[in-house]
């Protein structure tokens, strides 16, 4: 008998891949040459089987970046009219309900699912709402963050100007405004502030103020400094960075929370002892690592309409 977790992975693969194809105008069939070969081990014979006994697909026209939040529900990102918003798709019953209410087209405004938040079992999903006013380095901007009761699909306000958001734990979530820390309780709504340590804040401030030393940190090779790229869409990253300087990675374990800012190096701060450390192993430091280097994210979700 084929696993449920197999068969969930088979259904959001089957869902995602065929909302791509409706917007690209392929063809769901699949052909094999007379010399394809599949060879089947003795004990996935069963498995196989089941799988290939697929009755029937239903495409779920323009719904992505789906989350499992049941065996029988996923949450994703949906856009009609230009429109996007969250909505929970019900395998049982084949309704896609739309649970967010934005009404502003893509160009204005975007909807992204909180991924690292939407899990089985889990009572709350995070979804970030961003008015675009960098459109050429997505990451320069700030987001709205909401909670989604799985639930009762209520929506609670968490807060605006946000820079960087964690997972849900102990139906907590920490965000960060700045380089301030703060910590959200779903159920009380209750708000409160984690006092960081001043030689810790010093360090995370640490930034370059130069163009030419923003290149250095990102390893940029210098036979490619002199394109037009990086004399003009990266240098206004960086200025960009300098006037809006956010942490961009909030994570939680515990106690200990690792934090990251533009100058890309990784803090673990325990909140127990007040002490924190450099994760260096973990110390990003390459161009590719760069959001801003890569104009073909924006690109990619300004250009959702003909995705759909």
């Amino acid at each position: 008998m084929i696993s449920r977790h197999i068969k969930r992975s088979i259904s959001a693969c089957l869902i995602a891949g065929l909302a791509m194809m409706s917007g690209t105008g392929c063809s769901s069939k699949v052909q094999a040459d007379s010399t394809s070969e599949v060879v089947v081990l003795e004990n996935q014979q069963q498995e196989i089987k089941d799988v290939l006994a697929v009755k029937k697909i239903t495409p779920v026209k323009g719904f992505r970046s789906i989350r499992w939040i049941s065996d029988t529900k996923l949450i994703g990102e949906t856009q009609e009219n230009g429109i996007p918003n969250i909505s929970i798709y019900d395998m049982e019953d084949g309704s896609l309900t739309q649970v967010t209410k934005n009404t502003r087209p893509d160009e204005e405004v975007d909807v992204w699912l909180a991924y690292e938040t939407a899990k089985q079992g889990s009572k709350y999903v995070l979804y970030k709402e961003v008015v675009y006013k960098d459109k050429l380095n997505p990451f320069n901007n700030q987001f709205t963050i909401y909670a989604i009761n799985l639930e009762t699909h209520a929506i609670t306000y968490i807060g605006n100007g946000i820079g960087a958001v964690s997972s849900i734990e102990d139906d907590k979530v920490l965000f960060a405004k700045g380089i301030r820390i703060f910590e959200y309780n779903l159920v009380t709504g209750e708000e409160e502030e984690i006092c960081l340590p001043e030689s810790l804040i010093t360090k995370m401030m640490a930034f370059p103020t130069t163009h030419e030393g923003y290149m250095d940190m990102y390893n940029v090779p210098q036979e490619d400094r002199g394109s037009n790229y990086y004399q003009n869409n990266n240098k206004e990253s960086f200025k960009s960075k300098q006037e809006h300087y956010d942490m961009i990675w909030v994570k939680r374990k515990g106690d200990e929370l690792n934090l990251r800012t533009q100058n890309l190096t990784n803090f673990i701060y325990n909140r127990k002892t007040g002490t924190y450390t450099v994760d260096a192993s973990k110390v990003i430091n390459r161009a590719d690592d760069d959001h801003s280097l890569y104009p073909r994210i924006i690109k990619k979700r300004l250009s959702r309409k003909r995705l759909l």
